[in-house]
């Protein structure tokens, strides 16, 4: 699998601050799921895309090539205005691959670095802590790899 990082974005700029995407034929599994999102959304509203490229800002050129190419590689900043049009976070385009992750606070980041700096040892008492902790919430759909 091969990943790619991508940098910190400013916090104003909303985005994520940490993505890891596995990528096939050279397109990201972000993209992938941004697309994917993209047209679940129109056919779910019956959104025209001249309607969407409005609510948006993207060209509708742009949204045509979205839609037609799956292999369409989709730019961070046209990320942030699809989520834009559908009125939600960022974030909640990366759903759809359990190979990307979105860390939008900077103590998910702080965890996520210590938890590299453990042994395995420790790192499997982390993993029984979670598990524990999701256990009491009920929502322990946890699964370390």
């Amino acid at each position: 699998m091969h990943c790619t990082i991508l940098g910190m974005v400013k916090p104003t700029l909303f985005l994520c601050q940490v993505i890891l995407v596995s990528e096939e034929k050279g397109v990201s599994a972000i993209s992938k799921s941004v697309r994917n999102q993209y047209l679940e959304f129109l056919a779910e509203t019956g959104m025209t895309r001249y309607e969407f490229s409005k609510r948006s800002g993207i060209p509708e050129s742009t949204l045509w090539s979205l839609g037609q190419k799956e292999d369409y590689d989709v730019r961070e900043s046209n990320i942030r205005k699809i989520a834009k049009g559908m009125g939600v976070p960022a974030s909640d385009l990366f759903n759809d691959n359990e190979n990307t992750i979105c860390l939008e606070d900077r103590s998910e980041v702080w965890i996520i670095k210590n938890y590299r700096r453990l042994s395995e040892r420790q790192k499997g008492r982390i993993e029984g802590y979670i598990k524990a902790l999701l256990d009491q919430t009920g929502r322990n759909d946890f699964q370390s790899e």
